[in-house]
């Protein structure tokens, strides 16, 4: 399983779970999705509706994505670097 879909898969279960809590890193926004930083404040917004998107338009601006203790983490470029 790539990467793509195990964010994706990632992403239908916090969706789940944010019917029972009110957070989540990765929210879809109508036609976009906005991909929140979990060490700081930042974030970073893709218009754009298809999940693979996300993940290119994250790569391309330096995001990291991980898994840490079966959770995926998302950091910014300044806070993946340290």
């Amino acid at each position: 399983m790539d990467i793509g879909h195990i964010l994706e898969r990632s992403v239908m279960k916090q969706r789940e779970n944010l019917k029972k809590v009110n957070t989540m890193t990765i929210q879809p926004k109508q036609a976009s999705f906005i991909v929140n930083c979990d060490s700081c404040s930042d974030y970073l917004e893709v218009d754009s509706t298809d999940f693979k998107d996300v993940l290119k338009e994250m790569k391309f601006h330096n995001w990291k994505t991980f898994k840490k203790d079966d959770e995926w983490v998302n950091q910014c470029p300044v806070c993946g670097e340290g």
